[in-house]
């Protein structure tokens, strides 16, 4: 939009917001650039990295192993990963493969990679809001993006969502320039047009929805823009049937840029292709374990308000009350704006909202496969906050309003920025003070990160040169395969998860909060021995733990039936973290077999109340109803084995633990429950039978 008016004053103005808009880029620029070498590794990039190197292996070689992923068990490639474009992935194969980048420098490569396409996120969303207003808008419109801490953090990580995001800002920016130009067809605008839609397409398929982006805009610039539906039904130019072919062009040589970076594309067919990855798209068969408002669960199950709470949740409030103050001034910009760049942007934003909802699409993980629709929320909001300083710009003190707003707006951005400054490993974990404690709640998936940041800390920090003499257990697989490709001599990763971390045979363990459940993070996290730790706002999410051993060494014992030295072990291991939940059950089952019944029941109950797998929840039963049976409380020795014998699914155990029920009733002289328990078990005990008889007869 044209200022109203122009002098030499307000062209100075904007020249100055114009330099003012390219320091702050260069500011986000570098510190995107700096950051990106601080974050750790996703569990995602050894797949997506191994897509892009077998994509291009088959434009190379025509090798076809990226049609079938199966081939590769290693490293458990989803079959459905053939689907997703490797415009980005692609990347650095070929720096990989002709720039001979090391395996080490891959993922730093990859975060810095990702946080270039992050940029033209944000440059290309601040110069859609200058272009519908002027370079304060652009100015501001980028201060908010860059300060939203979930999207700066995806920056560096997100490789799908973050390129996919780009490719909508740019190809947005270019279809409202366009339109704005008619009755002119400016080359750049037609490029970017295509740059967009083909960087979007070449990530996922779903970019094709800029095709249907752009007859909606030619649809809203008709009905709200009298000139431009004047000029294109002008007769004179004939510009009807040029805007069709142009954007038809546009359309096509997008699309065939995008498509041309998926391999399946060709070796499929463009017809099956294009199908069976749109049903992908709208039904995506993965099952993504999740914590959410405190409860494990998955992301075929989540509630219907979820992403609408993930937006509410982790948007700082700023820029909600932007957004508040853009319906608030709506009426001026209705009358000042350009309506039907102005209605488009909202159209961006709640198409896909509204799709996702009514489907009930698999999303997960918070709503960063919806960044795309970002850059419409940010040129809004920025637009609501101008137009709010304009109008008390207008007023009679206005002078002082010019210079107090930018301060107060950078006194009111200013916890955010401190926030992702002191967490800038983990900016994607922001939440807003609407929710409270949400790091015992819920999750992002990207936690797995701080795994490798623990794992560089702990081979810098404290085994310096001596790493390949030490066993580091880990909870993500992701760190085993980081190790790797290190090049260090040893295999001395490996995984292990947190619920089994008291098993592992470790000298240092890596332990991160993801997935687990408020009990075990309140209660548990981190344990003892832990000589690291990586935070959130100041909650620990990672722990680096040095191991004793005498957890692992006295469980391996009691598995050995060397029960007498094995208990020894846990005792001192119990004695030194009463937490260390992992041998409760050891201990439980130990005491039991040195005839500390007691005790036994003690620690059966400990497992059983906290958090039992389905074995140990089986098996605690048994050995609770046993350990009460022995002290002869055989009341309370009944339900224990019926919930063991209900669990049990080995022929042999039942009729052992139908056995045990039978004398625990025969003993409570309840003989008219004991008798078909002890029928049950007769074959295999007939040395009961005389009970049995017993009973029998004195139930008569």
């Amino acid at each position: 939009m044209k200022l109203a008016s122009i002098n030499g004053k307000s062209i100075d103005k904007q020249f100055y917001w114009h330099i003012a808009f390219y320091i702050l880029a260069s500011i986000v620029l570098l510190l995107l650039i700096i950051n990106s070498t601080k974050v750790g590794i996703t569990g995602d990039e050894f797949i997506d990295g191994a897509n892009g190197k077998y994509a291009l292996k088959y434009y190379t070689e025509g090798d076809t192993t990226f049609a079938n992923y199966s081939q590769i068990e290693e490293l458990k490639i989803p079959f459905h990963q053939k689907y997703y474009g490797v415009g980005y992935e692609i990347i650095p194969a070929v720096f990989l493969k002709y720039f001979h980048l090391s395996p080490a420098q891959e993922y730093p490569f990859r975060h810095l990679l990702c946080a270039l396409f992050g940029f033209l996120f944000f440059l290309f969303t601040a110069l859609t809001a200058k272009r519908l207003s002027d370079w304060r808008a652009g100015t501001i419109a980028l201060l908010l993006i860059s300060l939203t801490p979930v999207v700066f953090g995806l920056s560096f990580l997100a490789t799908k969502d973050i390129p996919f995001a780009a490719g909508f800002a740019i190809a947005n920016y270019a279809f409202i320039s366009i339109f704005q130009h008619l009755p002119k067809f400016r080359i750049i605008d037609i490029i970017f047009a295509i740059i967009g839609i083909g960087m979007a397409v070449s990530i996922r398929i779903g970019g094709m929805l800029l095709a249907l982006y752009l007859v909606v805009i030619f649809i809203f610039y008709l009905i709200f823009n009298k000139p431009t539906r004047q000029l294109v039904f002008s007769n004179q130019n004939h510009l009807i049937l040029k805007s069709l072919g142009i954007g038809t062009g546009i359309v096509f040589f997008g699309c065939l840029l995008g498509l041309s970076f998926y391999p399946n594309f060709f070796y499929e067919g463009p017809f099956n292709h294009i199908h069976n990855a749109l049903t992908l798209v709208s039904k995506f068969p993965q099952r993504i374990p999740m914590l959410w408002e405190g409860k494990p669960i998955d992301s075929l199950n989540l509630p219907d308000n979820y992403l609408i709470k993930s937006f509410l949740y982790t948007i700082p409030l700023f820029i909600f009350a932007s957004l508040i103050l853009f319906l608030v001034n709506g009426v001026k910009i209705w009358k000042k704006y350009d309506r039907a760049a102005i209605i488009y942007i909202v159209f961006t934003i709640l198409l896909p909202i509204i799709t996702i909802l009514k489907s009930k699409s698999n999303i997960y993980n918070g709503w960063r496969h919806e960044t795309f629709i970002y850059s419409g929320i940010i040129i809004l909001a920025s637009i609501g906050l101008l137009e709010t300083w304009n109008w008390f710009a207008e007023k009679e003190w206005g002078k002082w309003w010019n210079i107090a707003f930018p301060i107060i707006l950078v006194g009111v951005l200013s916890p955010t920025f401190i926030w992702m400054v002191r967490n800038n490993k983990f900016c994607y974990s922001y939440y807003n003070s609407l929710v409270a404690n949400p790091y015992l709640k819920y999750d992002i998936d990207y936690f797995e990160t701080a795994q490798t940041v623990c794992l560089d800390w702990l081979l810098k920090n404290e085994l310096s040169d001596n790493h390949d003499k030490c066993l580091i257990g880990c909870k993500n697989y992701n760190a085993v395969k980081y190790y790797k490709t290190l090049e260090l001599s040893t295999d001395s990763v490996f995984q292990t998860s947190y619920k089994g971390f008291a098993e592992s045979d470790c000298d240092y363990s890596i332990l991160s909060i993801q997935f687990l459940t408020k009990k075990y993070i309140k209660n548990f996290f981190p344990p003892k021995g832990t000589i690291h730790v990586e935070y959130v706002d100041g909650n620990p999410i990672c722990a680096v733990v040095k191991r004793n051993k005498l957890d692992s060494k006295g469980i391996k014992l009691v598995r050995e039936g060397k029960f007498a030295e094995g208990m020894q072990l846990l005792d001192s291991a119990y004695q030194f973290d009463p937490n260390n939940f992992g041998i409760w059950f050891w201990m439980g089952y130990g005491y039991y077999q040195t005839g500390k019944y007691e005790q036994s029941i003690t620690f059966m109950d400990k497992t059983l109340a906290f958090d039992p797998n389905e074995d140990q929840l089986r098996i605690g039963n048994e050995y609770k109803g046993l350990s009460l049976h022995a002290l002869k409380r055989y009341k309370e020795a009944i339900p224990a084995l019926q919930t063991a014998e209900r669990m049990s699914k080995d022929a042999n155990e039942q009729s052992f633990i139908r056995a045990n029920i039978g004398l625990a009733y025969y003993n409570e002289k309840d003989y008219a429950n004991a008798i078909p328990y002890l029928q049950a078990c007769l074959n295999q005990y007939p040395q009961l039978n005389g009970a049995l008889q017993e009973c029998i007869a004195l139930k008569k």
